[in-house]
């Protein structure tokens, strides 16, 4: 935030602080957005102060917006991987027809989502969830209950027991044939990410053919990759 400095008893100053301070309130007013400012209209320092408020909260907006427009294209880049047609990649693979399979999530019901803090757990609640995911499957029947699946899996669930607390487990999608449910699942551990790569996931593998699945979304995915990352403030401590 910059320092305004000026010459307390040249009038001329006061008049050009003046007009800046207008030009500043012009710039950062949106419509609909008010705030009251009780000030001594007198009060050289007063105006000085209120002029550097402008400014900081003028800096905060542009960060804002940038912000703002980074979610919305990781938002695009999730929904762009999600509908690109990755079908060709499982040809050869002998895969049941009928609709028995489900795409589902294991819930960290320790780490509820905040819809508009991050691009991907915002795409996250557009597909049900209420916190963050912390494993992606496919499965029949009661499949998406057993919720032994591996070491830091594991960890996780003893930490939620630890805090009275249990793995939120959600169908994302059902009524799919195997190969939806690969594609569907492939694809979201693409969005999400493993925790080795900085992303939510604990599964062990990154699915079917992960290098050529990518290259079919490859902008979209380099997007997600670029851009939020949980590690550093989300990662888990054993």
């Amino acid at each position: 935030m910059a320092v305004i400095r000026y010459d307390h008893n040249n009038p001329v100053e006061i008049e050009q602080l003046f007009e800046r301070f207008k030009r500043e309130w012009e710039k950062l007013y949106p419509e609909g957005n008010f705030r009251r400012f009780v000030i001594n209209w007198g009060s050289y320092k007063d105006l000085g102060i209120l002029l550097n408020k402008l400014k900081g909260r003028r800096i905060e907006l542009r960060g804002e917006s940038f912000s703002r427009v980074r979610q919305r294209n990781i938002l695009d880049a999730c929904e762009t991987i999600l509908n690109v047609d990755i079908s060709s990649l499982y040809c050869g693979r002998e895969l049941d027809s009928e609709r028995n399979y489900y795409v589902y999530a294991h819930l960290d019901t320790s780490r509820q989502i905040a819809i508009g803090k991050y691009g991907i757990t915002s795409f996250a609640a557009t597909l049900g969830m209420t916190h963050f995911p912390f494993y992606i499957g496919k499965g029949i029947g009661d499949r998406c209950f057993e919720i032994s699946r591996n070491e830091t899996h594991r960890k996780i669930a003893h930490k939620l027991q630890q805090r009275d607390l249990e793995i939120k487990v959600i169908k994302l999608k059902e009524s799919l044939t195997e190969l939806e449910a690969f594609q569907l699942e492939d694809k979201l551990i693409d969005i999400f990410g493993l925790m080795p790569y900085k992303g939510l996931l604990t599964n062990l593998d990154e699915g079917w053919k992960p290098e050529e699945r990518r290259k079919l979304y490859l902008k979209a995915y380099e997007t997600l990759r670029g851009g939020e990352t949980f590690n550093d403030k989300y990662k888990y401590n054993f």
